[in-house]
């Protein structure tokens, strides 16, 4: 048996009255290079839930190496 344990480090950075998200930035490994997406409609994840644009972007990466 094989169990793998692993920590996603997550900061989200809205203004004032949270309507808007300025960041969403998402670490699961430190050894590998920084990656960054500029998305014009990019969803509504926060710190907890993730839509699946964020989904979708990160399992791409992560496919990426």
């Amino acid at each position: 048996m094989i169990t793998e344990k692993g920590t996603m480090h997550t900061e989200v950075l809205f203004n004032d009255t949270k309507t808007e998200r300025y960041l969403l930035r998402k670490i699961w490994d430190k050894s590998k290079p920084t990656v960054s997406l500029l998305m014009i409609n990019a969803g509504a994840a926060n710190s907890v839930d993730i839509d699946m644009t964020a989904h979708y972007c990160i399992r791409n990466l992560h496919a990426l190496d």
